[in-house]
This record gives structure tokens, sequence and C-alpha cells, in this order.
């Protein structure tokens, strides 16, 4: 059904990393394009709040980050995205701490 972010992974020291790059550029352009008919009555906005983020921010947060290795809230957005079909994942203000990729 959908895709995970571990399918777009590519691997290091992939020869002409361009073509696999943009072979899944497009393919998240036609997902993301396709979401317009699967929006009535979901939400598809998950919102990811920095630590630094207002607390009336964070109180209407999906998900906030503590300041450490904050891709790990950032990731499970962005994975419940997919898992619903797609969805946009929406980045508070403030600073965010990834310490992985």
């Amino acid at each position: 059904m959908g895709s995970t972010v571990a399918d777009y992974t590519i691997d290091k020291g992939t020869p002409d990393w361009d073509v696999p790059l943009n072979a899944d550029l497009a393919d998240i352009d036609t997902r993301l394009t396709n979401i317009e008919g699967d929006t009535t009555g979901q939400n598809f906005y998950l919102l990811v709040a920095s630590s630094t983020a207002p607390t009336a921010v964070k109180a209407k947060a999906d998900y906030v980050c503590d300041g450490i290795a904050d891709q790990i809230e950032i990731q499970a957005a962005v994975d419940t995205a997919f898992a619903q079909n797609g969805g946009i994942v929406q980045l508070s203000t403030g600073k965010f701490n990834t310490t992985f990729p």
C-alpha cells in the first residue's frame, strides 16, 4: 500500500545517486498529488513542535520534541503520514536538534 521512508533510502556510495533520488522524488510528488482525493474527513496535517515552541503550539502538536535527537519525533510524524497514505508534516517555529539524518 504505502511506502515507508526506508523505501526511499539510497545506499552510500551509490553511483549516479541522482537517478534513484529523482525517481523517489517523482514518486513522492505523485503521492502528494493523489492526496487531494483522499482528504475528506481526515487530518492530513501532523504538527511537530520544537522544544522551544510556545506552550500553546506544543499543546496543539501531534508530536513534541524534547531538544535531544528531535529526528525521532519528526520521523514518527513522517511514518504516520505514510501509514495514512500521505499527509503534510509541518514543523513549528523554534530550534530542532537532530543528531542523525
